[in-house]
């Protein structure tokens, strides 16, 4: 969710400034992991408990990301 202004609808001028700011809510992370070769099985599980320990630290991290952005416009005409 965000919201934002824009002046160039309401002046002449050539010149006009935009910005929005918000927050995006990205869900909870998803992470699958396959392995074939030397190793398989042992090296799956082990690559998943160290995936999931990961995942699990940084779920109230990567749910909410912060958004801003400020733009200045000319317009040649």
């Amino acid at each position: 969710m965000t919201l934002g202004y824009d002046n160039s609808f309401f002046n002449n001028s050539p010149w006009s400034l935009n910005c929005e700011a918000g927050i995006m809510y990205t869900g909870s992370p998803k992470v699958s992991v396959t392995s074939n070769g030397v190793g398989g099985d042992l090296v799956k599980t082990a690559v998943e408990k160290d995936v999931k320990k990961g995942v699990n630290d940084a779920k109230t991290y990567l749910r909410f990301f912060p958004v801003l952005s400020i733009g200045f416009k000319y317009a040649f005409w």
